[in-house]
């Protein structure tokens, strides 16, 4: 006997719930640096290690994961990070921060170890011309997406050369 089951992903969009009706609240996490509240991805284009961190909406938190291996495998960052800001290939460092910005730490060992560092570091790395900066989701645009390299993130999740390796957790307003 033979069976079929099919799992919906994504955010439902039709004609009763629209786009502008499901992403139009930001995050209540309260970010120093609003474009990065909510989900947002790096790239370390050297090393081609993936980053993406999602904050949930009604939830006081963040969480970031790292794929070094095209998405086979992710792993969470340190729950002290709640963004990852950027990749600076001057240096071959990731940087990210705690979630009001207030401590700054950056790798470049492909995520193994973190190492506290200032934020004129930070600021020097993010104005040097070698700066990649980390995109955000636009939650007022949910169909639209961000790319990083051949990497993707959109309203369905992380994709990579048209693989969904990542669904969200929920979909952008979190009231279905």
């Amino acid at each position: 006997m033979a069976g079929l089951r099919l799992d919906l992903r994504g955010c439902t969009i039709n004609q009763e719930r629209n786009a502008p009706d499901i992403c139009t609240t930001a995050p209540s996490v309260p970010y120093a640096n609003q474009g990065m509240a909510g989900r947002h991805i790096a790239l370390d284009s050297i090393e081609d290690v993936f980053y993406f961190c999602e904050s949930l909406i009604n939830k006081q938190w963040s969480r970031c994961y790292s794929s070094g291996d095209s998405g086979t495998t992710w792993k969470g960052l340190p729950v002290f990070l709640s963004n990852v800001l950027g990749y600076w290939t001057t240096s071959n460092q990731i940087f990210a921060s705690n979630q009001d910005q207030s401590s700054f730490f950056y790798t470049n060992d492909t995520g193994l170890t973190w190492t506290s560092t200032s934020h004129s570091a930070y600021a020097t790395a993010s104005s040097s011309s070698g700066w990649e900066g980390a995109q955000s989701l636009d939650y007022s645009a949910p169909l639209s997406g961000v790319t990083k390299g051949d990497w993707t993130a959109d309203h369905m999740g992380v994709s990579r050369g048209g693989n969904l390796y990542v669904t969200w957790d929920a979909c952008c307003s979190h009231t279905f």
